[in-house]
């Protein structure tokens, strides 16, 4: 009965910053940040979600149908991230489409210098570089693996354990390493 009550308590919370679609589960280690609006962050049907949802500056979360996201996975969007349908993420995976921090090494100095340390307007990602990253149909995204701004990743395609992708992935690909490179094409059959 206890674990019955805690999932439902768990889906409110993530339900109160977020537009849940039809029969979404989610765990316990589920988290939503979100300082915009509830439609900031939308996820559809039909998924399964334990990962910690981050939604700052205006950005964007779509999360397609069908779509499973791993424990202490983390999806932080200061501009869009989009994830579409029957995508499966495993767990400790980072998906970010911004740079967390400004690389200006003037801009970091004065954020390291301030009084409010950590909660001074300087270090919100306002000041952070961004691209949207888009994750195709059919993707799947190995554990502790790393999604970087501005990346599209094509249909059909899996990133493989660790890899750190800075670069678009063609449809259909297997990458991996760091920087991750294709390893295999054409993986359609």
């Amino acid at each position: 009965m206890f674990r019955i009550i805690k999932k439902i308590f768990i889906k409110y919370r993530i339900s109160k910053h977020a537009i849940l679609g039809r029969n979404v589960i989610v765990f316990n280690t589920t988290r939503c940040y979100n300082d915009g609006e509830k439609r900031n962050i939308i996820v559809g049907n039909h998924c399964v979600l334990g990962c910690s949802l981050y939604a700052r500056n205006g950005g964007k979360i779509r999360i397609g149908n069908n779509t499973y996201i791993g424990p202490n996975t983390s999806i932080q969007a200061k501009e869009s991230i989009i994830i579409d349908d029957n995508v499966i993420v495993a767990n400790n995976v980072i998906i970010l489409d911004n740079n967390n921090h400004p690389v200006n090494p003037k801009m970091r100095l004065i954020m390291s210098s301030c009084k409010n340390y950590m909660s001074d307007n300087l270090w919100t990602w306002e000041n952070a570089e961004s691209k949207p990253v888009h994750i195709c149909e059919n993707v799947w995204i190995g554990r502790d693996a790393r999604i970087l701004k501005g990346v599209t990743i094509g249909k059909g395609s899996v990133i493989a354990l660790g890899a750190i992708v800075t670069h678009n992935v063609p449809e259909y690909s297997i990458v991996a390493g760091n920087p991750a490179k294709i390893v295999k094409s054409n993986i359609r059959n």
